[in-house]
């Protein structure tokens, strides 16, 4: 293992056992906490945070009939999210904010987000969305995650061969943002601020990748983002409650984002756990 990964290792298992040592300090009553029902790799990296804890965790679907056994609902699936909305009495106090079904939309559509945004002044974080333009760029799906319907086009050919969706309605354009290195902040957004905010930065090999079908050669532990300050504003601005992911890349010491998640991310699990200190 080269210097760099083990002294990254060592920040990330430094900041987990700090975080544990605060949780144990600020003692909380034990807490029963529902999570959606996901794949193994979420689970096991939520099990590795609290099984150093006294908080007893499940996994299930999100139901309107289950959510009254737990002290506290995390959904981190859309279709999840929205069902709660119709649920206003159920969820009204729960510890972490459910977004509103109107924030949740305008996130979920990547165009419509990009399109809400620029209206609301902020274009200048935003990558160029809806033009012609040179090769490379990027095609994504409106409603995605994780890039799974999202590709690179790089010439004439690809473009011929992903023609289906470049004329379907339900994908658009995107301007491809160079960079090897790539950031999601994880923010609790709670009484129109800041909570809470963790930055994982990934390093790529190569300038243009689709994090999600690319792995990153390694990620960083940053504790905090010096953007804070222009994420606020931007949640703010589409009325946002509740955890989220902000994806984006740094162009000339601005964030240029590509998406938010109204919702947790995988690389916040390993440390959700630590979340429970700002309840």
């Amino acid at each position: 293992m080269n210097v760099k990964l083990f002294s990254n290792k060592l920040r990330k298992g430094l900041f987990f056992v700090s975080q544990l040592i605060v949780l144990y300090l600020d003692f909380k009553p034990r807490l029963r906490i529902i999570f959606s029902n996901r794949n193994s790799s979420w689970k096991s990296r939520l099990q590795k945070g609290f099984r150093f804890t006294h908080h007893q965790i499940v996994f299930e679907e999100i139901t309107a009939k289950n959510i009254a056994n737990y002290d506290l609902i995390i959904p981190s699936t859309i279709k999840e999210l929205k069902n709660l909305n119709n649920t206003p009495e159920l969820i009204r106090h729960n510890l972490i904010p459910i977004p509103s079904l109107e924030s949740i939309e305008i996130c979920d559509d990547k165009k419509n987000f990009f399109q809400t945004l620029s209206k609301n002044g902020f274009g200048k974080y935003l990558p160029q969305t809806g033009g012609k333009y040179n090769y490379p760029y990027l095609l994504k799906k409106r409603n995605d995650e994780a890039g799974k319907n999202s590709y690179i086009i790089s010439n004439e050919e690809q473009k011929h061969a992903l023609s289906e969706y470049i004329n379907n309605p339900d994908y658009f354009s995107q301007e491809l943002v160079s960079g090897k290195k790539e950031y999601a902040t994880h923010i609790l957004f709670k009484d129109n601020k800041v909570a809470y905010s963790i930055t994982i930065k990934y390093n790529f090999e190569h300038q243009y990748q689709i994090h999600g079908k690319v792995q990153a050669n390694y990620s960083e532990l940053i504790k905090s983002s010096p953007y804070l300050d222009v994420f606020t504003d931007i949640l703010r601005s589409i009325k946002f409650e509740g955890l989220c992911c902000i994806d984006y890349k740094v162009i000339e010491n601005s964030p240029i984002i590509f998406e938010i998640n109204p919702r947790s991310g995988i690389s916040l699990c390993p440390f959700f756990f630590s979340i429970l200190k700002v309840l």
